[in-house]
């Protein structure tokens, strides 16, 4: 059986350079932050917080017309880096704690969006991203009220992200 721990709406931001060619295609860079909070209640009295830094190369496909609007779709590949995932649980008997093991989660986004261009180097954007991770490890720890450890173990999970953002775009 699956258990899956729900996170409240969260907020990040990226930075992003990169390159159009005359094909309608656009090349990208991003490095983007993260955090979430663990939903009150969600699972017995519990609290946590995920962090992650990410860092994707993109590939986008800009529909040019004769309008100010242009649409794009795009793919991206990289790594999310967490640099914190704190997952606290706390019965009458023991004290639980999550922990990321791994330093780096490979990721997939895949985006959708437009720009409305305000001048021929200034565009508003706004898009739409989906975020998957592969596997990746948790640390687990279960320590009774005296503090001793009663249990340790390791277990798997992913990162399924829906993403909104706007933002400006300058081109050089």
């Amino acid at each position: 059986m699956k258990k899956a721990i729900h996170f409240n709406q969260g907020y990040g931001g990226k930075v992003f350079l990169g390159k159009t060619y005359g094909n309608n295609l656009r090349l990208q860079t991003d490095v983007g932050f993260l955090t979430k909070e663990l939903g009150k209640g969600a699972i017995g009295e519990s609290e946590g917080r995920i962090n992650l830094v990410t860092t994707t190369a993109n590939v986008f496909w800009d529909y040019n017309n004769t309008s100010p609007i242009t649409p794009f779709i795009g793919v991206g590949v990289g790594i999310a880096t967490p640099i914190n995932v704190d997952f606290k649980y706390s019965n009458p008997a023991i004290d639980m704690k999550l922990e990321a093991h791994d330093r780096a989660i490979a990721i997939l986004q895949l985006q959708a969006g437009a720009s409305y261009q305000v001048n021929p180097s200034l565009r508003f954007v706004a898009d739409y991203a989906y975020l998957r991770s592969s596997q990746f490890h948790l640390k687990g720890e279960a320590r009774n009220k005296l503090g001793s450890i009663v249990s340790c173990c390791y277990t798997k999970s992913r990162l399924s992200e829906h993403l909104f953002s706007a933002g400006i775009r300058y081109d050089f």
